[in-house]
């Protein structure tokens, strides 16, 4: 492993890289292998298979893919835990990795112990850690645990204390592998504070997570694996978007999406979001007129295989039927879509997601809550689906994804879905002193300390 050229921003780099592992069926048949080497007597297992992979520093990259996909394999081989079987890789930076937990700390030392085995595996001297040790203590916030041994420790104290151990190194590069999954609510606000300082001070990220949320709200590149091989190089939002098809689109067959996702990573990764024709851009007052902007409108959006069904026509209403994409805040609005059945399903069920540009989820409703009785419909039938909202929005755009579903055998199923559906703008205003994304209608009294007392 050397360093690229040190002109250049690149601090990852990968060719061709590879992994493979024997599977034995019996524990002697590795050492019988040993000796009689002309026969194969294990299966090859091909985890991780040509993967060509260059990351340049600041770049938050969130890696994505089902259990068993490579993702583990590929963050072990780049922090150098695992020695690949195929191609290469050459990093430049201080790097830090999150492993599986426990990775790294003697089960029977203490956790103090722990820290000063870690931190010099990590590259730190004793006179740096002695150093560090109190930030170590103070982040963690495991206390006198510290001092026992970390084999009675529960996976969010081994978490807490491995990042603490990481962080403390001052990485240049950090790997994360789904380690923020566990421990308290609080503390991983903490871990994501620090995750947003790194990327802030020019730091690079490989963050493994399930959660679409996650990698959409820290990343600002995402890869999708599968099977072994990289399919997606592409936007968090595009590459959350196919690993969910990946997950929830049983109507496609597999293979048939494996390509619709190559296919997709053929072409270019940004993704312009047009703006509206009209200069909405300068702020307008609180009762400006919606209307509908016809070259406003979602090229990302992502249609699942029909199973018995079919979505058509998304759009937003105002209430007296208006069709609107450019709308204000504070009014009321319907959001519409059709679904025309070509086969009779069972409690049928209707969902609408509002989400950022970026894929960050903001909030979402159902036709009926779960305990309630849902439609029965009949092949041939058409439903006409009607969502109605207050727009509490901040200026921006925004998507709205539209579902179908009906019960199968005890369990629910995909009708129909459409992600980025409809694509929307809330118009800027004068004199609009909240922030953020959505309004909470939060008002302000000020005051003086006299005037309080009188």
């Amino acid at each position: 492993m050397s360093p690229p050229d040190a002109d250049s921003n690149v601090v990852i780099e990968a060719k061709g890289l590879g992994k493979s592992y024997r599977i034995y069926k019996r524990p002697e048949d590795r050492l019988l292998q040993s000796i009689f080497r002309s026969k194969q007597l294990f299966t090859p297992f091909q985890a991780l298979r040509n993967v060509d992979l260059t990351i340049s520093r600041g770049e938050a990259i969130g890696v994505m893919g089902r259990n068993g996909s490579g993702k583990s394999t590929l963050l072990q081989l780049l922090a150098g835990t695992v020695t690949p079987t195929a191609g290469h890789f050459e990093t430049r930076g201080r790097l830090a990795a999150l492993l599986e937990l426990g990775a790294g700390f003697n089960p029977e030392y203490t956790g103090k112990e722990n820290v000063y085995l870690n931190a010099a595996v990590l590259g730190l001297s004793r006179e740096q850690i002695d150093a560090k040790y109190p930030e170590i203590v103070e982040f963690s916030e495991i206390g006198d645990f510290l001092d026992r041994p970390v084999k009675t420790y529960s996976t969010g104290m081994y978490m807490r204390l491995a990042f603490a151990v990481a962080i403390a190194v001052e990485p240049e590069i950090l790997i994360v592998d789904e380690a923020l999954s566990v421990g308290d609510e609080a503390f991983q606000r903490k871990c994501f504070a620090f995750l947003h300082r790194l990327m802030e001070n020019g730091g690079t990220l490989l963050f493994v997570s399930h959660s679409a949320n996650s990698v959409t709200e820290l990343c600002n590149r995402a890869i999708l694996l599968h099977g072994g091989e990289l399919i997606l190089d592409d936007s968090p939002k595009r590459v959350v978007q196919y690993y969910q098809r990946l997950l929830y689109d049983r109507a496609t067959e597999p293979a048939a999406l494996i390509e619709e996702i190559r296919r997709q990573a053929a072409q270019p990764v940004a993704e312009a979001i047009p703006e509206p024709t009209a200069a909405i851009d300068a702020p307008v007052d609180g009762d400006a007129e919606p209307y509908f902007d016809p070259n406003f409108v979602s090229s990302t959006a992502n249609a699942y295989e029909t199973n018995g069904g079919r979505i058509s026509d998304p759009h937003i209403t105002t209430a007296d039927g208006r069709r609107v994409n450019v709308i204000s805040r504070g009014q009321r609005y319907q959001y519409r879509f059709r679904v025309e059945f070509d086969a009779a399903h069972e409690g049928v069920h209707f969902g609408m997601f509002i989400r950022t540009k970026t894929g960050v989820d903001l909030g979402s409703s159902a036709s009926s809550p779960p305990q309630a009785k849902k439609l029965s419909v009949k092949s041939g039938q058409i439903v006409d689906v009607v969502f109605e909202f207050d727009c509490s929005l901040m200026p921006g755009t925004y998507f709205l994804n539209a579902g179908c579903s009906s019960m199968v055998n005890g369990s629910r199923d995909s009708v129909h879905r459409i992600l980025d559906a409809v694509m929307f703008r809330v118009m800027p205003e004068l004199n609009l002193a909240a922030d953020g994304l959505v309004d909470f209608s939060i008002s302000a009294v000020i005051k003086t300390a006299q005037e309080t007392e009188k």
